[in-house]
């Protein structure tokens, strides 16, 4: 005989999955991440797309940056005058690559 399950009630957490600003957009940043991760070991985005794919605000990922900024680094080209900030898949990546600026940074510095 088969056994009848009672459905659960709902909990918070499965309420706060959809009605929690804060918890929709670090799911849909976590899943970003994933899908940047499988186009490539050292893949990066720019951040303006990283968002957009997302599906979160640029005006509402202040409110989580922090936790996020171990995978973001900032870019400063050569001959331009604004930096913009990149996504890499893994914080790894983006630390070294942020290492790697800073040296840049300070050869430059030197030579002036």
């Amino acid at each position: 005989m088969a056994k009848i399950t009672k459905p659960t009630a709902p909990d918070l957490n499965s309420l706060r999955a959809k009605a929690d600003p804060r918890v929709v957009m670090r799911t849909r940043i976590v899943a970003q991440l994933a899908k940047l991760k499988s186009r490539g070991p050292e893949a990066w985005q720019r951040e303006v797309e990283f968002l957009r794919e997302a599906g979160v605000g640029n005006q509402h990922v202040k409110f989580i940056r922090k936790e996020f900024e171990k995978f973001t680094a900032d870019v400063n080209e050569i001959g331009k005058k604004n930096s913009y900030r990149v996504w890499f898949h893994d914080s790894r990546i983006a630390g070294a690559f942020r290492a790697e600026q800073a040296k840049l940074k300070a050869l430059s510095e030197e030579t002036e």
